[in-house]
């Protein structure tokens, strides 16, 4: 069918424009980090000990620009990145590689990941990557800061299940926690590497919001993307294409004030039990130390630690919610519209994209059932193109 002739040119010309793209990597223990100077964004690989080759364990497609961070100031929000105009810069040193992007007259947002090990907290054999975002404020004026990061996964995709928690062993539709208290992690992983998000424990900073969904929903302009209970991770463009974001609260900065982010993702292969906030290097009082070292080293002083709140917070255990309270608004994947074959050309697939992206761009001005119905249009089409 012609859309799908459509998906293999727009295939086509991300992978041509890929082969132009200049990377820089690193290896720390398990661990290689590339980073595309072309376009400021970066990408993770691990060692496969069976083909001693790294392979990716985020989506390294489009010069790694669908793992993204995004900065909230103000009212305004910036995705990080060349290719959304924010200057960028980068240094690789032997145990952490540094990505700063500056906003100007906003703020400078330093990504610091430095990798060790998660029992001996020593850079050899490193199996955890500590991950800091150090925001400046550069403004001349008091204003509120929030971090959202994006991460394409892949592990899970050609899986049983796409994720897993500490309290749940498949998560394999759209989601929202607004605290990982009790659930701690997001686990993306296959039968030979897996990989943690630790998003709670201590030295931690605990997220807001972390939600699992299609990359598509995940990367757009919105900044709380609009998620439907039960829906799987298709998209038009795009079959099981999971993803991980999490926001944290927001932080007031007076000018030149400093506020610090950090979570871990942790890695094995081959089966072994997959690092989390259990091992030594939390349970020894190594977390808290490396964190107070780092604040040294960054030049927080008490005074300034003290001219920033944060605003919001939930620290309390909760169960995964979605952002349609109401169950049943489920589309029912064995109740889905009747379309004609006949009425599904490249004329209606042209509307209907352009309909969904309407609503992605003016949230408010549509209702919820407006919102169901298209989901519900999108999810007959995939299943009759056998998606």
């Amino acid at each position: 069918m012609k859309i799908k002739k459509s998906i293999c040119l727009l295939l086509t010309l991300v992978l041509t424009f890929s082969v132009f793209a200049k990377d820089f990597d690193a290896v720390y223990g398990i661990y290689q980090i590339k980073i595309n100077d072309n376009a400021g964004s970066f990408c993770l690989f691990v060692e496969d000990p069976r083909s001693e080759k790294f392979v990716p364990v985020l989506n390294p497609l489009g010069n790694f620009s669908r793992n993204k961070f995004y900065l909230k100031a103000g009212n305004r929000f910036y995705p990080l990145s060349k290719i959304d105009g924010v200057p960028f810069t980068y240094e690789i040193n032997q145990t952490c590689t540094t990505m700063t992007y500056s906003v100007k007259g906003v703020a400078d947002v330093k990504f610091i990941f430095t990798f060790v090990n998660s029992r001996t907290g020593q850079a050899e054999n490193a199996d955890m990557a500590i991950v800091d975002a150090l925001i400046t404020n550069k403004g001349r004026v008091t204003k509120n800061y929030t971090l959202k990061v994006v991460f394409d996964t892949m592990l899970g995709e050609s899986y049983i299940s796409h994720f897993a928690t500490d309290k749940l062993k498949a998560l394999n539709t759209e989601a929202v926690f607004t605290s990982m208290v009790a659930d701690h992690w997001i686990k993306s992983a296959n039968d030979n590497i897996s990989l943690k998000f630790l998003f709670n424990g201590p030295s931690i900073s605990n997220p807001t919001n972390v939600s699992v969904a299609n990359i598509n929903l995940l990367s757009t302009d919105n900044w709380e993307p609009k998620l439907v209970p039960g829906r799987g991770y298709n998209s038009l463009f795009s079959i099981n294409n999971s993803a991980i974001s999490a926001t944290w609260p927001s932080y007031k900065l007076v000018p030149e004030a400093k506020c610090n982010v950090r979570f871990y993702i942790t890695t094995a292969v081959l089966g072994d039990e997959t690092p989390d906030a259990k091992s030594p290097f939390f349970t020894t009082g190594m977390a808290e130390k490396n964190l107070k070292d780092y604040k040294d080293k960054e030049k927080f002083i008490n005074a300034e630690i003290e001219e920033y709140a944060i605003l919001s917070s939930n620290d309390s255990p909760v169960e995964p919610v979605s952002a349609y309270k109401n169950d049943k608004n489920v589309p029912d994947s064995d109740n889905l519209p009747k379309i004609a074959p006949e009425k599904v050309n490249q004329e209606y697939i042209n509307e209907l994209l352009a309909k969904i992206e309407e609503v992605q761009k003016n949230p408010d001005q549509y209702t919820q059932d407006k919102v169901l119905q298209l989901n519900t249009e999108l999810d007959a089409v995939l299943k009759m193109l056998g998606q």
